[in-house]
């Protein structure tokens, strides 16, 4: 199957100078759609931060409509996982309710895979961000969410994509990196039914196979000059 990906929008009207590129997020997000539709892709991904917080949540809700109304010109769907910005602007079950998301963590079977999204946008408390501020370099699964995961891989009989917006790679700075991480890799590694995770977060962006999966980190769309986005067939 076919899957565009794109991450890290930051949206917001009125950037810093040091920012202004988030500016250009709906243009951008325009140019990487019309390459899923060439390209005949079969679901697209975003893994999440897609705006900015700004002056006011009027503000910030506009940005996020604008955003969304440009998605929902596509044929194709768009599953979005949520990053840890977008909870500084989303509170509850806004960021589902917005975009058509059911509650983290779930799956879809697409095309003999099942996508598999987490959210791991909590504090080591075990609060998500939206509850209890957000700290970015916290970062964790809650247990309910590991127990899903097992539970899919055990379960599935198709092989397995993984969508998170924080980061499973070792290779990574240690704040953009999902808490026991180490123990997350072994479990992908041990069922042998996971050949790509996939997360955005680390604006850089990486790749590197560990264990035998693909840890592909998704470059932020709005950090250069260039437009970034990923079309994988996995």
């Amino acid at each position: 199957m076919k899957i565009g990906l794109f991450t890290d929008l930051h949206y917001k009207k009125d950037p810093e100078e040091n920012r202004r590129f988030t500016a250009l997020a709906p243009v951008r997000l325009k140019e990487a759609m019309e390459a899923f539709r060439k390209e005949k892709i079969d679901v697209a991904v975003c893994l999440g931060d897609i705006v900015d917080k700004a002056e006011t949540h009027e503000e910030e809700l506009s940005c996020w409509q604008e955003i969304l109304a440009i998605v929902k010109e596509y044929p194709f769907p768009c599953y979005f996982i949520p990053g840890n910005h977008d909870y500084e602007v989303m509170i509850g079950d806004e960021f589902c309710k917005t975009t058509g998301m059911p509650a983290y963590p779930f799956f879809v079977d697409v095309c003999d895979r099942r996508l598999l999204f987490l959210d791991a946008c909590y504090r080591y408390s075990g609060k998500r961000y939206d509850e209890e501020g957000m700290v970015w370099t916290e970062t964790m699964l809650p247990p309910e969410q590991i127990d899903f995961l097992k539970k899919n891989l055990v379960e599935s009989d198709n092989p397995c994509v993984l969508f998170t917006h924080q980061n499973l790679d070792k290779f990574l700075p240690k704040d953009y990196r999902i808490k026991k991480c180490a123990q997350l890799r072994r479990l992908l590694k041990k069922s042998g039914k996971v050949k790509y995770a996939f997360s955005g977060h680390f604006h850089d962006g990486d790749d590197h196979e560990i264990g035998g999966v693909r840890y592909v980190t998704v470059p932020s769309m709005t950090d250069t000059s260039a437009n970034n986005y990923m079309i994988m067939e996995v």
